[in-house]
């Protein structure tokens, strides 16, 4: 199966707190299924709700070394509101998806309920998920 789709907009999501390899791999997988991608890094407020604790970086830094990066088309910073609020307002095609969150039932649950059924959602596969996680690689010094 091809899952690509030409001229489409994806949208990945993450907190991506020190860019690694796992984050290249996702982003990479991302870049091939359409022609622009666009990367949302959750706000400070999110990653604390969600996580339980403050980034490493600010969502500033975070965003603006996926700016300098060649991975995006687009980076954004997300809302502090929902994550998933921005499906109500961005024309998206395909969302790319890590391999950690949210379910795909919970975000099919969603598109459907704001009417934006022909959305398609694709799941990155992991990168050595193991290894490749920034929590881990926070925890042995990789990251500082």
């Amino acid at each position: 199966m091809n899952d690509s789709y030409q001229n489409a907009r994806v949208y990945a999501f993450g907190t991506f707190d020190g860019l690694h390899l796992g984050h290249w791999w996702y982003l990479r997988q991302a870049r091939k299924l359409g022609s622009h991608l666009t990367v949302i890094v959750s706000c400070d407020i999110n990653v604390t709700k969600i996580k339980g604790k403050p980034p490493m970086y600010s969502e500033a830094e975070r965003v603006e070394r996926l700016r300098r990066s060649v991975w995006a088309d687009e980076v954004q910073l997300g809302g502090t509101g929902k994550p998933l609020d921005l499906l109500k307002t961005e024309e998206i095609d395909v969302i790319c998806l890590g391999y950690q969150r949210p379910s795909t039932r919970v975000l099919h649950t969603e598109l459907k309920r704001i009417g934006k059924l022909a959305v398609r959602v694709h799941r990155a596969s992991a990168f050595f998920p193991g290894v490749f996680k920034s929590s881990r690689l926070k925890l042995f010094g990789i990251f500082r």
